[in-house]
């Protein structure tokens, strides 16, 4: 004879490998949920929490936050059309639509970094040191390093984009 296995809610289950006893109704996963954000919320300073909520607000973002946005969105539905129709892809399709997600990827992440670099206005250490190179000769191992991380982003961008474009011109 087998134990009785009870979940939380105090029901007996029939089949244990069915239902196993840790699934948790959903206003228990909301219980949860919450006391994290509470205790999240007791340690963090109430000023880091209205930064946040600032961040939401689209009236004070730059304008190529909006450009970024919309980019993200177009990748998105584009995203979705793939997911929908991969099974009805051929061989050259179903090449295209990988190339483009490498770029997508690529280009979003690259989106994500430079608006995180800007939030954290860790981009001006980043530009002012190479303005001051480029501009007034000044020369600093830092403004090298913004120099060749520069490089080190462009390159792969231009190299997956150029692979997408490239799909269009083969037959």
């Amino acid at each position: 004879m087998t134990p009785e296995i009870r979940n939380l809610k105090g029901e007996i289950i029939q089949d244990p490998d069915e239902e196993k006893w840790y699934q948790l109704s959903t206003s228990t996963w909301l219980l949860i949920g919450g006391l994290i954000l509470f205790n999240v919320g007791c340690f963090l300073s109430p000023n880091l929490i209205d930064n946040i909520f600032r961040l939401l607000d689209i009236r004070l973002w730059p304008w190529w936050y909006v450009l970024f946005l919309a980019i993200f969105v177009a990748f998105t539905v584009k995203w979705f059309f793939i997911y929908r129709n991969w099974e009805d892809y051929d061989e050259l399709e179903a090449e295209a639509a990988k190339r483009f997600t490498r770029m997508a990827v690529t280009v979003t992440i690259v989106m994500a970094i430079l608006v995180l670099l800007h939030g954290t206005y860790m981009s001006r250490f980043f530009f002012d040191s190479l303005a001051r190179w480029l501009g007034y000769g000044e020369f600093t191992w830092f403004a090298f390093l913004a120099f060749a991380l520069i490089l080190c982003v462009i390159g792969p961008v231009v190299y997956f984009v150029k692979e997408w474009l490239v799909t269009f011109a083969s037959p």
